[in-house]
């Protein structure tokens, strides 16, 4: 569904106004794609801070840092990126907008105006905004990335590279380059920690369109965004590889995922699906085939049994209801 202005109508939303608050996800990140990103965003109205998470080359970051006017949060360890995201949103409470961004994510000049006045327009139009999404360039292919939509029952891929209006209505958004604002996030809650990592920006989109907000993409404007270490081929399908520990934490979440009741039908099945393809792919292709299968094991048992937090000290995760 592409979004041209005409949206049902509830009641005119006041122009955003007061501050955005940037907030910057780290963890070993690659110090000349981190000053990129970090360069993007000086010429911006907001504020920025960085949140690392117990990275290895913490002084080079602490060096990069000092370069820029920026705010640094280190927790020492890793505490994953759904915590990250969250002590960064609390750090700035009081901002009307939380735009989130990976430490390899580059963003267009005047980012920020622009997806204020995008929210302005949407609002007016009486939508209940969830996020506005950056469509992204895949770092290795250099193809747009597709929306995913929710239609008949169905998950149907939207190609975007050929839509000439302002907006994408999608069933989610990456959270690298969401723009969200503070008061849907008081109202649908925070990143879902005991998650840690993988699909953590797709489950709080679903729940929020639970509670009836909606989330789109911005056409106007797009980042380059690198997902994974590498690419590879199975079945004539490229897949993305991430390091043997990511092969848990994606099985185990979709598996965790797919037992929610606020989510849709066809996300559980996809959420099956995936689960099932990684089991066989990432074994087939990777490399520490035998370290993945290991770790592929403990996601089935762990997705299974309702198990989050990081791998080797999981907790059972809590009762939907009682969700951030």
């Amino acid at each position: 569904m592409i979004l041209n202005g005409s949206l049902p109508n509830s009641c005119e939303a006041a122009t955003p106004s007061g501050r955005v608050a940037c907030i910057v996800i780290t963890y070993n990140p690659d110090m000349d794609l981190l000053r990129a990103s970090l360069d993007a965003l000086k010429d911006e109205s907001c504020s920025v801070t960085v949140v690392d998470n117990g990275s290895a080359n913490i002084a080079e970051l602490r060096h990069e840092i000092d370069r820029h006017d920026v705010t640094l949060v280190a927790l020492g360890s890793n505490e994953g990126i759904a915590s990250a995201q969250n002590h960064g949103i609390r750090l700035q409470a009081d901002a009307d907008f939380v735009f989130l961004l990976d430490q390899d994510t580059v963003t267009p000049p005047g980012i920020i105006a622009a997806l204020l006045d995008d929210a302005y327009h949407l609002q007016k139009e009486g939508l209940r905004l969830a996020a506005i999404g950056l469509p992204y360039r895949d770092y290795y292919t250099g193809r747009p990335a597709a929306a995913f939509r929710t239609m008949d029952g169905q998950i149907r891929r939207l190609d975007l590279s050929g839509d000439t209006g302002r907006f994408a209505e999608t069933d989610f958004v990456i959270a690298s380059g969401s723009f969200i604002p503070m008061t849907t996030l008081k109202d649908v809650g925070m990143m879902e920690e005991d998650l840690f990592i993988d699909l953590v920006d797709l489950e709080w989109c679903l729940r929020a369109a639970s509670a009836g907000y909606r989330c789109v993409l911005s056409l106007s404007h797009a980042i380059s965004h690198r997902i994974g270490d590498r690419r590879a081929r199975l079945f004539g399908r490229s897949i993305t590889m991430h390091a043997p520990i990511r092969n848990y934490y994606f099985t185990r979440n979709c598996l965790l995922l797919a037992q929610r009741s606020y989510i849709p039908m066809c996300w559980k099945r996809y959420f099956l699906s995936r689960a099932s393809f990684s089991l066989v792919a990432f074994v087939l292709v990777g490399d520490a085939r035998l370290t993945r299968l290991r770790f592929m094991l403990h996601a089935l048992h762990d997705g299974m049994k309702r198990w989050g937090g990081p791998y080797g000290k999981t907790v059972k995760v809590r009762h939907e209801k009682a969700l951030p």
